[in-house]
């Protein structure tokens, strides 16, 4: 059977486990990277995937730029936009840079399952299938619980990147130059998904409404509406994070040591599956926060596409 491989670049992390989550029932091999930067690299090494599922708009190097560079090299596979912007300018705009086609975000499961059907066209399981697995997920307290928490976890720190970003902007004597506008309209960009992802519909759309602003350069509206914008952004980051609690041992030492294990071993042979279900088991328990920190670093990697840090951050936990 064909290993499919699929890239997912996207400077948003609350996108990526999105998008990583949707992919999962498929069992194909994913990969993230949060710059296209990376993706050239990546290319320019000789890797080859089925679909490379490209964000249109990203600080340093936008989307459409990227594919440019990507195609220039001489890069045949499919290249999907996933934008937020669906306008026939648009869409034109995408199809005339190298773009197989595009699909909009929040991501319809359908749309994105017809886009994994149009190129690659067979050993897919059956839609009908998947929709069904994923309500019995839904159903799965545990399931649910952990990949709620991860995606809080994403969701921090995509909102604290978004306001490090525009609060330097807002203080610096309101001298906006393109550069400036350029860097607050990506932030606010990367918002409106990440927001969406959490269910902040109301923010979400705020985040739409500043970014026409930016894009139309309208300097009354960024200048009276972002502050408010901030303060409820930085509200919806505090009640997503963990509160405080004093530190517990590790109880269950052997347990632990048994998954780490499983994830090092299942991490040298990219078994996808059994990383992400032990992982599972590991959260459903209470750690040490020393412990809670190195599981949480150990997701990132994963998150990443990166097995062989995933491994290494597990094996560190194990004695000599």
């Amino acid at each position: 059977m064909i290993q499919r491989r699929i890239l997912v670049v996207d400077d948003v992390e609350s996108n990526l486990l999105v998008t990583k989550a949707l992919l999962t029932p498929y069992k194909i091999s994913v990969e993230t990277l949060q710059s296209g930067i990376e993706a050239i690299e990546k290319i320019k090494a000789g890797e080859k995937y089925d679909i490379i599922f490209m964000d249109h708009l990203m600080p340093d190097m936008d989307g459409i730029v990227t594919t440019k560079i990507i195609r220039d090299i001489g890069y045949n596979n499919p290249i999907v936009a996933l934008t937020g912007s669906t306008t026939k300018k648009q869409s034109e705009l995408f199809m005339s840079n190298g773009f197989s086609c595009f699909i909009s975000k929040p991501i319809d499961i359908e749309c994105f399952d017809a886009c994994l059907r149009r190129f690659i066209p067979e050993g897919l399981p059956n839609l009908e299938e998947l929709l069904a697995q994923a309500k019995e997920e839904e159903e799965d307290e545990l399931r649910k619980t952990s990949y709620a928490f991860r995606l809080a976890e994403s969701f921090i720190r995509d909102a604290t990147n978004a306001i490090n970003t525009i609060e330097p902007i807002m203080v610096s004597g309101f001298e906006f130059n393109d550069d400036a506008y350029k860097r607050y309209k990506t932030a606010v960009h990367s918002m409106k998904t990440a927001l969406a992802n959490v269910d902040e519909a109301n923010l979400a759309a705020e985040s739409h409404s500043l970014e026409q602003a930016a894009e139309n350069k309208d300097l009354s509206i960024i200048l009276s509406k972002t502050p408010q914008f901030l303060i409820r952004l930085q509200k919806a980051v505090e009640e997503r994070r963990p509160k405080e609690v004093s530190d517990i041992p590790d109880f269950d030492t052997e347990f632990l040591h048994t998954k780490l294990q499983q994830i090092a071993d299942a991490c040298q042979v990219y078994d996808i599956m059994t990383v992400e279900e032990t992982m599972d088991e590991l959260k459903e328990k209470n750690w040490s926060i020393a412990t809670s920190k190195l599981i949480s670093k150990i997701s990132e990697a994963l998150l990443h596409g990166d097995y062989e840090k995933a491994g290494e951050l597990g094996c560190r936990y194990f004695p000599n």
